[in-house]
């Protein structure tokens, strides 16, 4: 969520700061309560480390023989995609700061598509990916496929 917390900080417009403030405050009261649970223990600070250890570390320490990027350490021969993949990382972080200013008015339809974009993008750049992340991005891609109008007639066309 957070890779599409600036874009959809900026829907339905820049032009209203009150909207983007009060946005940021819904985000963060959301993040407290999915993680309010972490603050039972009687360790909050050793919570904190075991969840992240849990979470987001080992992310970033896994290895996968199911992933492009991590294939040349299973088998010999293949190239080392590591820098590739790093600076297809930095590429999408880029994109995830850009899309809330290009383009500046965007409709449901198009946040529905750049959010399927961004979460996409996320998903490629992962060493380990699993059919169960599909349903991160498939609604986001179905409704920017299937909600685009197609009814608009075209030039040289007969309706």
């Amino acid at each position: 969520a957070f890779i599409v917390a600036p874009l959809w900080a900026t829907y339905p417009s820049l032009e209203r700061p009150r909207r983007v403030v009060s946005y940021a405050y819904g985000f963060a009261a959301a993040t407290v309560l999915s993680v309010w649970v972490i603050f039972l223990d009687g360790r909050p600070l050793h919570a904190v480390r075991v969840f992240y250890a849990r979470t987001v570390q080992i992310q970033f320490d896994r290895h996968s023989p199911f992933s492009l990027w991590d294939w040349a350490q299973y088998h010999a021969g293949l190239p080392d995609l590591h820098l590739v993949q790093r600076a297809l990382q930095v590429l999408l972080v880029v994109t995830a700061i850009a899309l809330p200013f290009v383009p500046r008015r965007k409709d449901a339809l198009q946040l529905a598509a750049l959010t399927g974009l961004l979460l996409v993008g996320f998903e490629v750049v992962l060493t380990h990916w699993t059919y169960y992340y599909i349903p991160w991005f498939f609604p986001f891609v179905l409704f920017g496929i299937l909600g685009a109008d197609t009814s608009s007639e075209r030039p040289g066309t007969q309706a």
